[in-house]
């Protein structure tokens, strides 16, 4: 028996195989390519593992080259290095500023205070999700 992980990662590649399969043939970057991504761009789809019905043109334009360079293979989705592990972000230590407390408005002033107080938490956060991508990515 098949793992449902593995069954979905299948369907999500067959779905993207079938969105390009038409376009394989035509030269790259042509215009008839382009036109054909186009029209496809314009149509709703049930996707596989997703609410999303619509697909962008650049992503069938990856899906594309995934496949030139590296076959059916290529389409199957990347499975999560951190599959199971809770996603929220770390406490940051931000400070919500009201636009406005009563009748009193907050000047630009105060605005731009606070802001350069909060700088601090703001590049951790930077930090942490450029540390997050790079971790993911390697």
């Amino acid at each position: 028996m098949h793992h449902p992980d593995e069954e979905l990662r299948k369907a999500v590649a067959l779905f993207r195989y079938g969105l390009i399969a038409d376009v394989l043939g035509l030269p790259p970057g042509s215009r008839d390519v382009r036109r054909a991504l186009n029209e496809k761009a314009q149509c709703t789809y049930v996707i596989p593992g997703t609410r999303r019905t619509w697909v962008a043109v650049e992503t069938m334009r990856d899906w594309l080259s995934l496949y030139r360079n590296g076959g059916f293979e290529a389409l199957y989705p990347k499975t999560r290095a951190d599959r199971g592990q809770p996603r929220r972000l770390p406490e940051l230590g931000l400070k919500p500023l009201p636009l406005a407390f009563g009748r009193r408005r907050y000047r630009t002033g105060l605005v731009a205070r606070r802001a350069v107080e909060d700088l601090a938490p703001v590049r951790r956060f930077e930090d942490f999700v450029r540390d997050l991508a790079l971790e993911r990515l390697g």
